[in-house]
């Protein structure tokens, strides 16, 4: 796995286990998910990432209001951060086991 990758997935979940509601905390997580490519992930983890990102990003970030963080119900809030965790869980299971002892 790549560096780029463990990277964005690490700023990803940091984000979604930060401050805020979970409204903020997955539109911060997007925007770490926004930036990977197909070339950047695992093949066998694209179809998910690109399920995850088509979700994130069907509502606007902004509006004619200006910056707004995207709404989403708490329990489609819920279910998509299982899956950014699960997204993590999978190729990259050695790099949340590098992350897991700082946290403590």
């Amino acid at each position: 796995m790549s560096g780029y990758l463990k990277q964005k997935l690490f700023q990803a979940l940091h984000d979604l286990v930060g401050a805020g509601d979970l409204d903020q905390r997955l539109t911060h997580a997007g925007n770490y998910l926004a930036h990977l490519q197909e070339h950047d992930v695992p093949e066998e983890h694209r179809k998910e990432l690109g399920e995850i990102k088509a979700i994130m990003f069907a509502t606007p970030l902004s509006s004619e209001r200006g910056y707004a963080p995207r709404q989403i119900s708490t329990e489609d809030g819920t279910k998509l951060a299982h899956r950014i965790l699960e997204l993590c869980h999978g190729r990259a299971l050695s790099m949340c086991r590098l992350v897991a002892p700082a946290l403590r």
